[in-house]
């Protein structure tokens, strides 16, 4: 009877996640799509079918164990938990199929429309600023792609990862340079010593058409290289010789060079050797609520290693004051996160800029 409540409880809950993930509103709020609420259901349904053979299984073993069964079903004993066992693992199998199957076919969906929105030119940028906390200046801004479906934010997590193994990112990078430089060229680039960062992903530093296109680029819109820095990180494929020499090519153009994520993978300190940095970015999981006296302890390390190396440290992910405190105190100066501003339009980004107040001349910039 337990059992029984604990399973209509079950579906009664997956049965609120599949009616509110099929519903048209909800569509982009999270990565679980509505593919994936649907697979969700059937992993409950197995779930449950699960725990309904452990408890048969248990009942059949009692019974034999204390010679209640009759002596016809002592034979089949073994056959039936066998077919039971079979019966369950056959229903898990289907819905991890499923499962994997509805992410797939949801994922070419998301590249499709968000490709079309690409060539539309319908998509848009926000920047966040990078600080120099001894003074409150912002020196540079990270660029961050950003997308409206039927005049739905999108998270970027979602249409990434349903476009990074395809040709669609390689489009997408070009796009978001193209639009840095016009914002640079429009607004930008009365912000004086100010620099903007740009993701790149494996099929970018693969490509070996990209620093041409970024030459070009720069020429056609009369910019300049030095205001404009990449970040890579460890999941590119920085291990491939025309990789290294891609960005051996962007950096001789000019441009930095920075290692995003730095710290959280097994090949970070093995990159700093071979591959033309000029900065580290710190992750925001060495800032996590969960972190303690270690992590800042590790960055300290880092930060001394950064020195020696003449490479400059960025950490983002920065929400609270005492973490800016901390990272003065360490010898951070370059941070990056809400605690100053969230991502924000070209235009609040040159008004932000000219709204500080030097802290030699007391004046607005």
């Amino acid at each position: 009877m337990k059992l029984e409540v604990e399973q209509n409880q079950l579906f009664s809950k997956a049965k609120q996640l599949l009616v509110s993930s099929l519903s048209s509103n909800s569509m982009y709020r999270s990565p679980t799509t509505k593919g994936a609420a649907f697979c969700m259901y059937w992993l409950i349904i197995c779930g449950s079918m699960g725990a309904g053979v452990y408890y048969c299984s248990e009942i059949i073993d009692l019974l034999h164990a204390n010679s209640k069964l009759p002596p016809v079903l002592s034979y089949v004993i073994h056959p039936v938990k066998l077919m039971i066992i079979l019966t369950g693992s056959v229903c898990c199998a289907v819905a991890a199929y499923k499962l994997s199957s509805y992410y797939y076919q949801e994922n070419i969906a998301i590249a499709a429309r968000f490709k079309k929105s690409l060539h539309m030119n319908d998509l848009s940028l926000k920047y966040q600023p990078i600080v120099d906390a001894r003074t409150g200046l912002w020196i540079g801004a990270e660029a961050l792609l950003r997308w409206k479906h039927k005049g739905k934010d999108v998270p970027p997590s979602l249409f990434i990862s349903a476009i990074e193994n395809t040709e669609i990112i390689a489009d997408a990078t070009r796009w978001v340079c193209t639009r840095v430089v016009e914002d640079y060229c429009t607004g930008i680039r009365a912000c004086n010593d100010f620099y903007i960062s740009i993701n790149l992903s494996s099929r970018d530093v693969m490509d070996p058409t990209f620093p041409d296109f970024l030459s070009e680029l720069i020429h056609r819109y009369n910019a300049y290289s030095i205001n404009l820095m990449f970040e890579i990180t460890e999941n590119v494929a920085l291990d491939e010789p025309l990789a290294v020499q891609n960005l051996k090519r962007i950096r001789s153009q000019g441009h930095k060079i920075a290692l995003d994520d730095f710290g959280t993978g097994y090949s970070s300190f093995s990159y700093i050797n071979t591959l033309p940095l000029d900065k580290l970015k710190i992750d925001r999981v060495f800032l996590s609520p969960t972190s303690n006296e270690t992590n800042f302890i590790i960055i300290e390390q880092i930060t001394c290693l950064a020195k020696r190396l003449d490479l400059d440290i960025i950490v983002e992910g920065i929400e609270e004051k005492h973490q800016s405190d901390k990272l003065l105190q360490i010898g951070i100066f370059s941070l990056q996160g809400w605690l100053y501003s969230k991502a924000i339009s070209p235009e609040e980004l040159v008004r932000g800029f000219f709204s500080k107040t030097h802290p030699k001349t007391h004046y607005v910039i």
